[in-house]
């Protein structure tokens, strides 16, 4: 006993750096863990005892990334360096020590304000997204001035760390027994790949992991910014997936969808997507003020999809679905992905067989998001962004050109396209910092949150823009479809639930029609926009996408390592091997009772259906396989 305890001590006392560097980490992650729950609330709607199970979890990924982003540090104090030599580098370790370390702690500060608009934990992706917001660094820095300030206490701890103070050297090191260094060198490299790895499971660790231990609505906070920043460095793009056999899968689900229409009324399509127009600001809020005035007027004229879901919480995400209904799913965003240059068609490719005029415009800057390329490699038609506006004045100083001044723009463009034409538009005023033109500042009432005002002035440009259409001759022969990317910030608990936060408008307005407007309750996606256009239109076509439309209802997402199946009122959330949740939202609107392995009918049929999902997407994109041929 007095040897086990000798040596004990003997091996804290030479590995003393390493043990205390990880002490110092492991409390500045926990930290950062707990300014992403002071900052993220809706975390708090739970018992104590499940907040610190998270935290306790989380200390698992925590010490993979550390392991990872300092495994150098392990090495140089395993190795019996010459202690004067060690002693003249230490300085400059212990500089690379703390920028090492804050620069992937910092990136959960940076997450817990993103979470508001992402809906889940960056990856790479983070780094991708920066190009295109980096000019609007200053108005980030203004609004969220409170997050350096809450960073201030990690450089304190780093600055803690004393590299170099394990006892052993080279001149000590011929008096020593070997054995026992190389026993020390095993045992710690040992540790530090178990640790690494995530413990001693077949399988390493992984962000799925997260949603198994806690329940997939703890995910973004069990998991860290900088583990999934790893994580999705090493993808290696998807692997084929083999759920079932090839006829069993066509039978359970199928990209291909047939369009049993007849007799084409090849009338003029235009699709408007709204920028962050999450469903929770439509109609009269709680204070009886709406924020939306014009668009609820419209649903009431229009057939209004009632379940309608983003696949996606970004813009990157959900312009791809929308206009060529391929998600981004397992983490990859299409546009960026190994997969950009598959044979993939837009919705304008199928149009373009019935001689329309095609084009999507943006008033952000051309290149923004690769969404000119996307139409480009997709036979999409012709893009128009920032570069071909007319008029540089109406820049809103940060991202293009005022929503207002851009569907007035529009609509004259409209007017010179030979009909009939097909044309989609993205808007952007609606995005942080919500700029609002100088001469309608005070025009708008104060909301609960920020993004309020924008929601309005977005409201304001939408119904000027179907004043100045409803003058043109091409009007009451169009079709007109208005739907959203994403939603964004969310304060009502609904609507932060796993499901509510995906909820968007989806609504198709025919103003020459004499059939009544309705409510459709089926579930439909962002990937469902293009069949149900090509249907309003009566196109006799077989098209491809990875929606459900026409022959089933559901929706689907991929967010933390985890996919979610909505087929209201069910939600199902499977990681890829196991179920994580099953909740009937109709009579559990919060998703507190999980209903997974109760023995429901249910879960059987939508884990097949999930499955399905997964494997035609992952082997399709994999095999070049998107397109009908």
């Amino acid at each position: 006993m007095n040897w086990l305890r000798t040596h004990s001590l003997s091996f804290l006392k030479q590995n003393k750096s390493i043990f205390w560097s990880l002490l110092l980490l492991l409390i500045c992650y926990a930290y950062a863990r707990l300014v992403f729950l002071i900052l993220n609330p809706s975390f708090m709607q739970q018992e104590f005892s499940q907040i610190l199970k998270v935290f306790w979890v989380g200390m698992r990924f925590d010490l993979s990334v550390i392991v990872y982003t300092n495994a150098w540090l392990i090495l140089l104090e395993l190795m019996p360096w010459n202690k004067k030599w060690y002693q003249r580098i230490q300085p400059f370790t212990h500089l690379l020590f703390i920028l090492i370390n804050a620069l992937f702690l910092f990136l959960n500060f940076i997450d817990s304000i993103y979470l508001k608009f992402s809906g889940k934990r960056s990856g790479i992706d983070l780094f991708y997204a920066s190009k295109d917001w980096s000019g609007q660094m200053a108005a980030y820095f203004l609004d969220y001035w409170y997050i350096p300030l809450l960073f201030l206490p990690i450089i304190y701890v780093l600055n803690l760390n004393k590299i170099g103070s394990s006892e052993i050297d080279a001149a000590q090191f011929e008096n020593r027994n070997k054995l026992q260094f190389a026993f020390r060198f095993f045992l710690i490299s040992m540790l530090a790949f178990l640790g690494a790895r995530g413990g001693a499971g077949l399988m390493p660790l992984n962000a799925a992991d997260a949603a198994k231990y806690t329940g997939a609505k703890n995910t973004a906070l069990v998991l860290n910014t900088g583990f999934n920043v790893l994580m999705s460095v090493q993808q290696q793009g998807l692997e084929t997936v083999s759920y079932f056999k090839e006829e069993e899968l066509a039978q359970l689900y199928s990209p291909i969808h047939v369009l049993k229409n007849s007799n084409p009324n090849l009338k003029n399509l235009v699709v408007i997507v709204l920028e962050s127009f999450g469903k929770e600001y439509l109609g009269k809020q709680a204070s009886g003020i709406s924020y939306t005035p014009f668009l609820d007027s419209l649903l009431l004229l229009s057939d209004n999809y009632t379940h309608a879901y983003a696949n996606g919480k970004r813009s990157i995400e959900g312009v791809p679905a929308i206009v060529t209904a391929m998600p981004s799913w397992k983490g990859i965003e299409y546009i960026n992905s190994y997969y950009q240059n598959n044979h993939l068609d837009g919705l304008g490719s199928y149009l373009k067989k019935y001689n329309y005029n095609c084009s999507f415009y943006h008033g952000g800057k051309n290149g923004t998001m690769s969404f000119d390329n996307l139409i480009s490699i997709t036979n999409s038609g012709n893009y128009f962004g920032l570069n071909e506006y007319p008029n540089p004045a109406h820049f809103d100083g940060n991202w293009g050109i005022f929503d207002h001044h851009y569907l007035n723009y529009w609509v004259q463009e409209l007017n010179q396209k030979k009909t009939p034409f097909y044309s989609c538009l993205f808007t952007l005023s609606s995005h942080h910092p919500y700029t609002l033109p100088n001469e309608l500042k005070g025009k708008f009432t104060e909301g609960t949150l920020p993004i309020h005002k924008s929601i309005q002035y977005v409201d304001f440009a939408l119904r000027h823009f179907f004043e100045q259409a409803a003058k043109t001759n091409w009007y009451k022969n169009t079709v007109f479809v208005v739907t959203a990317d994403h939603s964004s910030e969310n304060e009502k608990p609904y609507f932060q639930t796993s499901q509510g936060k995906f909820q968007i408008p989806f609504l198709v307005f025919k103003p020459g029609s004499k059939a009544a407007a309705q409510k459709i309750s089926r579930c439909v996606s962002q990937l469902d926009v293009l069949p149900i256009a090509l249907t309003e239109l009566q196109i006799p076509d077989t098209c491809f996408g990875f929606g459900s439309y026409p022959n089933d209802s559901f929706a689907v997402q991929f967010q933390d390592g985890y996919f979610q199946l909505v087929q209201y009122p069910w939600v199902y959330q499977f990681d890829g091997k196991q179920a994580l949740g099953l909740f009937n939202v109709s009579a559990d609107s919060l998703q507190v009772i999980n209903l997974v392995n109760t023995q429901l009918p249910e879960q059987n049929i939508l884990d097949k259906k999930m499955k399905a999902v997964i494997q035609q997407y992952c082997n399709r994109l994999k095999n070049n396989q998107t397109q009908i041929h």
